[in-house]
């Protein structure tokens, strides 16, 4: 049982859900599952009952949590007192991410912690707050010329093509190919940020002639929300990009586009501070994981 497994262990119980765990952590709800099932093995003894309706503790469970606990109060107070960086102890990591990669951040965040010991982070997607002063920010490549990131150094990160997301229960959802001339009398919707996504001339054409309307919403509308429609509307479907469709919600398809080719970018805009090493080896680990990203199944 490593550190990892164990800050998982203790999440699950003060959440008593392994969904609020997993957002607690920003992991997939997979990664707290899958872990709990092998801690179990390894200890042979049930440390969730699970039901359902709910998550609790079992004896033995409570038992193994307090445990966990002892071993990372010592972990941590260890690694206070070996790793005393006066930049960790001004102030926390400040990250400022576009809700456009809000699928994107899953695992990231926890690994940067747990790469960089002693390290605080303050993170927001709030579009409010996108004018602050962050030392990362993560964004779509049509904001990154914004005068609100004046100052920071470019990294491009990824080039995600779109994909189709239709409801569960439309015909097209048994297609291993979205073909756009199907989508007779339907609505489009376009997650995109302030640029509006650009459609050629022929694609516009085609779903003029089809009769689909385009309807366009902004990414700050949150992809969640899409999703919900998604699965309700079965007379809706939407543009969204590739990467998010392994964290979807239920009730919904995702089908590459065969008669259009559509991308969005993502870039990480470092902050220009040499002196700060712990801002540059954070967009560095950052660089490195969406470069695992891009050589995975994902695309």
């Amino acid at each position: 049982m490593n550190i990892s497994e164990c800050r998982i262990l203790i999440a699950a119980a003060e959440e008593m859900s392994f969904s609020k765990a997993a957002c607690k952590l920003y992991v997939s709800q997979s990664v707290i599952s899958k872990t709990v099932k092998k801690l179990e093995a390894e200890l042979n003894t049930a440390i969730f009952s699970r039901s359902s309706r709910s998550v609790c503790l079992t004896p033995e469970g409570r038992r193994v949590i307090d445990a966990a606990e002892n071993i990372v109060q010592i972990y941590d107070a260890l690694n206070q007192s070996l790793h005393q960086n006066p930049e960790l102890a001004a102030k926390p990591l400040s990250i400022w991410y576009s809700q456009m990669a809000e699928y994107l951040m899953t695992g990231i965040f926890n690994d940067l912690v747990s790469a960089i010991p002693g390290l605080m982070l303050q993170v927001s997607c709030d579009p409010s707050d996108e004018k602050k002063n962050y030392d990362l920010v993560l964004i779509p490549e049509d904001l990154s010329s914004s005068l609100y990131f004046n100052g920071y150094q470019k990294r491009p990160l990824i080039r995600n093509e779109l994909c189709l997301a239709v409801s569960a229960s439309n015909r097209l959802a048994q297609a291993s190919k979205a073909v756009l001339s199907r989508l007779q009398a339907m609505t489009l919707i376009l997650l995109e940020s302030r640029s509006s996504i650009s459609l050629n001339d022929r694609l516009l054409k085609l779903l003029k002639d089809r009769q689909i309307e385009v309807r366009r919403i902004l990414y700050a509308d949150n992809l969640t929300e899409i999703y919900k429609k998604l699965s309700i509307l079965d007379n809706a479907c939407a543009f969204i990009p590739a990467l998010a469709r392994d964290h979807a919600f239920s009730g919904i398809a995702f089908l590459p586009i065969e008669d259009c080719t559509l991308n969005t970018d993502l870039v990480c805009l470092a902050k220009s501070d040499p002196s700060n090493s712990v801002i540059e080896q954070a967009a560095d680990l950052i660089q490195k994981q969406f470069s695992q990203l891009e050589q995975s199944d994902y695309l």
